[in-house]
Formats: C-alpha cells, structure tokens, sequence
C-alpha cells in the first residue's frame, strides 16, 4: 500500500521571516537577494523567493508569496511584504512598526478597498528571530524599523 504524499502549507508568520531575512540581508550586504532560506521544524531547510526587491541606503524591502500547499485559503498567494529602515548612532534595538493603510488589497491583480487593519503579534517573533540572525555581529549601534503589511483581499494586516 503506498503513503498518501504529506500535505504542507506554509504559514504567515514563516514567509513574514522569510521576507525579513531577505530585506535584512540586503540591507545588511548591499546588494539585491533574490531567494533565501529557512530552517523549518517539519521541513528542513526551505527556500524561498524574494519579489519586488527594493535597497537605498538605509531601506531595504521585499516580500514573498505565501503558498497555503493543500489546506488552501483565503491567504493563499498573498504577498507579505517587508521593510526594513536603519538608523545609525542611536540606541542598539529592533522595532515593529505599523504598516502603513495602502486602502487596497492585492491579490491575482485585483485591487480592492481595504476594510480593516488588524495586528497580528504571532508574527512577531519569527521575524524579530531572522533580523537579530543577520545583523548578530553589528556592533555599530543602530535602531531598525521593521515593517511587515499583507495587503491581501481587502484585509491589510501590520505588525
């Protein structure tokens, strides 16, 4: 008899991690990533691909789309956007920011009116994990501002 392949479905808060990874790193090197990864319980070491990567000086942002596998949902190709600011010479700390009400959703190239902003702290500390991760050895005092929006079928969600 043979094994019903495992079904899998990647949560919020991991591509929240994945997108801060990548904006992280490329804040961190200066230059463009185009994919990262990130060690999973279940899965190992899972790749992921970055989108509408964006680097300044101080800034960094991309975001990955969310793949629900076979429990599919609402949030399923949803984009989880990330961005990160640094400040130079002020006290050594991460902070989450709200992320700014775009007042659309984007999903399949429909834009809808936004209809509600919510906070979801459960991303929260995956994402504070991968920034601290690759900013470890900064001994320049900094302050980075991470920023995560999921603008997504009318409901943005920031953290």
């Amino acid at each position: 008899m043979k094994k019903a392949k495992l079904q899998y479905s990647l949560t919020t808060d991991v591509c929240a991690a994945a997108a801060a990874k990548g904006a992280a790193l490329m804040l961190r090197e200066q230059q463009i990533v185009d994919e990262v990864e990130i060690i999973l319980p279940v899965y190992g070491l899972y790749r992921f691909c970055l989108h509408g990567q964006k680097l300044g000086n101080d800034t960094a942002s991309c975001y990955v789309i969310k793949d629900s596998g076979d429990k599919r949902d609402a949030t399923n190709d949803a984009e989880v956007h990330v961005s990160i600011k640094v400040d130079f010479f002020t006290p050594r700390r991460i902070v989450l920011a709200p992320g700014p009400c775009s007042g659309q959703g984007t999903k399949h190239g429909v834009v809808s009116p936004a209809k509600e902003a919510a906070d979801n702290p459960a991303l929260q500390p995956m994402v504070l994990e991968v920034v601290r991760e690759v900013f470890a050895m900064r001994c320049m005092p900094t302050t980075l501002t991470v920023t995560v929006v999921i603008p997504d079928g009318g409901l943005e969600i920031a953290i």
